[in-house]
């Protein structure tokens, strides 16, 4: 449960990041951004996209552990 609330987090954060980097790219057409604004802002929110992207396999990872612990003692139990 607390790593399903975890993942929706970073979900919603990603969602954040990617509208933000949309706002960017509207603001780039429309040039009230200079190239090099874009291209720092928008490195900056790629770099936190995969930031949030690691966090998220970590915390499937350890679900994943934690589910094989459960399924090891549960078998063990039945043994």
């Amino acid at each position: 449960e607390e790593q399903s609330k975890e993942l929706v987090d970073i979900l919603g954060e990603k969602t954040s990041i990617r509208n933000d980097i949309s706002k960017l790219e509207k603001q780039k057409r429309k040039n009230n951004i200079s190239e090099e604004d874009f291209d720092l802002a928008k490195g900056d929110a790629v770099l936190e996209l995969e930031k949030l992207q690691a966090k998220a396999n970590q915390v499937k990872r350890d679900a994943n552990r934690k589910l094989l612990q459960v399924t090891r003692l549960s078998a063990r139990l039945k043994a």
